[in-house]
């Protein structure tokens, strides 16, 4: 099963248990992580329109949303965990 891409984001102040709940109960969202004290991975299968609903679930928080990107490396973090085993088992 496809998780959909990966969003980070990032807030202003911390992000609180009862955020990172309402995250997970989000439609398209398959996965959320917290990666530091104001930050959280999120797995995320809809448009680019319906991210809008994330900004808004932080909002009505009242959380600032500083980011909210696909990081630039997936496609190349991707490719490298395909290949590692590759790698090993060549030598």
């Amino acid at each position: 099963r496809d998780k959909g891409p990966t969003l980070e984001i990032r807030t202003a102040k911390s992000i609180t248990r009862a955020v990172m709940k309402d995250l997970e109960g989000l439609p398209r969202v398959s996965d959320v992580e917290r990666t530091g004290e104001s930050s959280a991975r999120i797995r995320f299968s809809g448009t680019l329109e319906q991210r809008a609903e994330i900004a808004e679930l932080v909002r009505s928080h009242g959380l600032m949303l500083v980011s909210m990107d696909e990081p630039e490396d997936g496609l190349e973090s991707l490719y490298m965990s395909l290949t590692e085993g590759e790698e090993a088992s060549a030598e």
